[in-house]
């Protein structure tokens, strides 16, 4: 009988790998993950209040920006005119 030899993995090889992987992230530490940023530097943020779903993600975003160390997270309500003029001239919120 010959081995025939091939690069492709079995399921036992795949499914050890796997087990190994996994055994690996849980003994990492948790504390490894949070220590990769600093805080920022400027606790407010503000973000443009339009209507529409492709600023939905924008709301979401919220409680994950105050995670992030945003204390103070504001949502300033402009016409759609208004906001390009905004962008256009480089305008900063105050």
């Amino acid at each position: 009988m010959s081995k025939r030899h091939n690069d492709q993995w079995n399921r036992r090889q795949f499914l050890t790998t796997a087990a190994l992987f996994g055994a690996g992230s849980l003994l990492r530490s948790p504390s490894d993950s949070l220590a990769a940023e600093p805080p920022p530097e400027t606790k407010r943020i503000r973000l443009v209040s339009i209507s529409g779903v492709c600023v939905a993600p924008q709301y979401v975003s919220e409680e994950l920006l105050r995670v992030d160390g945003f204390t103070d997270v504001q949502y300033v309500k402009l016409k759609l005119d208004e906001l390009y003029k905004a962008y256009a001239s480089g305008a900063r919120g105050h």
